[in-house]
């Protein structure tokens, strides 16, 4: 062996050693689409001041939020949060604040990347040109958007991530139930809105047989109402 071909031998032996089939892969694939983007095939940018809130939020929770909000977001690219937007995913940056024909989510978006649509068929509408072209001023524009998106379908906002209330008693309902059960004050007051009236309370013998029909419903095991 020459010793260009030694020397050469070297060093792609010393400079791929740390680099993995999947950086390998990011390279060339992010290579090949930056080769293949033609912002001729883009619908134009729209000629307009984009506010966010009103003109991309709603486009990215109707069509995106689904595959690249905060649970589990699919390579591992989310659109919830700033940093994590510009950041990008497994294929690199997606979007480049003031460059939208340099964007990759925008010819994503438009469909007019080889193998790489959004929403994928199936699992959503496609983006029209106009809404495409929103995406395009807003970028062209800064890509400005909030740290953190508030949004409806975020988990963070499930009532189980809450910390419980305890609600006031409702003020409606003319009879207070005899035992004094604070459930009974939203019933009766519902009963009061719908114009209704309560039936009377069962006598214990009525209650008795309800009793052993829970018991009995249950497999045996002791269900009493509080």
């Amino acid at each position: 062996m020459r010793k260009s071909e030694k020397d050469w031998t070297k060093w792609v032996t010393h400079y791929s050693s740390g680099i993995t089939p999947a950086c390998l892969l990011w390279a060339f694939g992010s290579a090949v689409l930056a080769a293949e983007l033609d912002p001729s095939k883009l619908p134009p940018a729209a000629q307009l001041t984009v506010d966010f809130e009103k003109d991309v939020k709603p486009i990215f929770e109707k069509t995106c939020f689904r595959c690249h909000g905060p649970e589990r977001p699919k390579s591992r690219f989310r659109l919830d949060n700033r940093e994590s937007a510009l950041k990008g995913g497994d294929n690199g940056v997606d979007i480049v604040p003031g460059d939208s024909a340099q964007s990759p989510l925008v010819y994503y978006v438009a469909r007019v990347a080889e193998d790489i649509e959004m929403p994928p068929p199936g699992k959503g509408e496609p983006l029209t040109p106009v809404q495409v072209g929103l995406l395009r001023a807003w970028i062209d524009q800064g890509a400005l958007m909030p740290e953190k998106i508030v949004s409806g379908k975020d988990p963070a906002n499930h009532w189980a991530f809450k910390a419980p209330v305890k609600p006031e008693l409702p003020k409606g309902g003319k009879r207070k139930a005899e035992n004094g059960n604070a459930i009974d004050a939203f019933v009766l007051a519902r009963l009061e809105k719908e114009k209704l009236k309560p039936s009377s309370e069962a006598d214990k013998i009525i209650l008795l047989r309800r009793y052993n029909r829970c018991e009995v419903a249950s497999g045996g095991v002791l269900v009493r109402a509080i």
